[in-house]
């Protein structure tokens, strides 16, 4: 990794990893280009494409039908606009016990077993993973009553939920556009002195960015996005400041380049010692975003020996 200047590259313009007709064509076609290009995440991206298929059928039906009631996605007077903490949670244990058991069926070993634990876990658990997940709430709790680790119990759950999550938040973009205030989605909050700024969430359903990614657009050059860790919402979000903690000091706010993939960089914030990656479309414009995250495992090592941490973990825990 090097300290690199803040400008672009002449790559393509395009929103790649925000919305396509057919997203998860387009994730899976860039992470087996991808696979074989990198054999050192071959693996990961491997894994990925089999749950792609898998969560495809869960997208279109969020997207596209009253599967999960009439009328959604429910609009509580306030942001987050999905309000998926309403979610018809009993009704979704069937599918996640189904999903789960095809998952297990293609993931490796250490997986596959938590895959079973949850085969036969009791729905009052199913459901309240899914609850907890959504709520970014502990799961040690869970994870210690099926006895098994907490990173591939999220998997499972955060698996399951992304392309519900997804689905309904496409179903409401198509009336209620994202808005730009603040970064969130609404204005800007109130700052006092040297107070903090509340930390970025997806207008769509609160959850933390997963990654940024930088384009150029007619009315700005290099505008900078947050790609919601969940429901893949991105968000217009202020260049020179921290999703974390709000940090705006130039000084404060570092990023390195990779040396390999001078399109992808760490963007940390020396204050709260937070970070996020970011993908520059400017310079690639084939990337699509999570799923160029996940091909650089590499970049999340370098910045865990460095002492930082990731604002939002990706699907694969990295």
């Amino acid at each position: 990794m090097a300290p690199g200047a803040d400008g672009g590259g002449a790559g393509a313009d395009r929103a790649s990893g925000l919305k396509s007709s057919e997203p998860y064509e387009e994730r899976d076609a860039r992470a087996a280009h991808l696979a074989g290009e990198r054999p050192h995440a071959a693996e990961i991206l491997e894994l990925y494409r089999r749950v792609l298929a898998l969560e495809r059928p869960l997208h279109r039906r969020a997207a596209s039908s009253s599967w999960l009631g009439r009328g959604w996605p429910k609009t509580p007077a306030g942001n987050p606009d999905l309000g998926l903490e309403a979610l018809p949670f009993p009704r979704l244990v069937r599918p996640l016990r189904r999903f789960t058991g095809e998952v297990a069926a293609v993931a490796p070993a250490p997986l596959a077993a938590v895959g079973a634990a949850l085969g036969e876990a009791p729905a009052e658990t199913l459901q309240a993973l899914l609850e907890r997940t959504l709520a970014l709430a502990e799961l040690e709790e869970l994870a210690g009553g099926l006895g098994c680790q907490v990173l591939p119990l999220v998997f499972y759950s955060r698996a399951f939920l992304q392309p519900i999550a997804e689905g309904l938040a496409e179903r409401a973009g198509r009336s209620k556009p994202v808005g730009r205030g603040g970064g969130n989605g609404r204005p800007e909050p109130p700052v006092a002195g040297d107070a903090v700024r509340v930390p970025a969430t997806c207008p769509r359903c609160g959850w933390p960015p997963q990654v940024a990614l930088l384009r150029d657009e007619p009315e700005a050059k290099g505008r900078r996005l947050l790609v919601c860790g969940l429901c893949s919402t991105a968000w217009t979000f202020p260049r020179v400041r921290c999703p974390s903690c709000g940090e705006d000091e130039p000084d404060r706010l570092l990023f390195h380049e990779s040396e390999e993939h001078p399109y992808l960089r760490i963007e940390e914030c020396s204050t709260c010692r937070a970070y996020v990656k970011a993908v520059d479309l400017r310079r690639e414009g084939t990337a699509v975003p999570v799923v160029d995250d996940l091909a650089s495992p590499e970049l999340d090592v370098w910045a865990d020996e460095r002492g930082l941490w990731k604002i939002a973990r990706n699907l694969m825990g990295m």
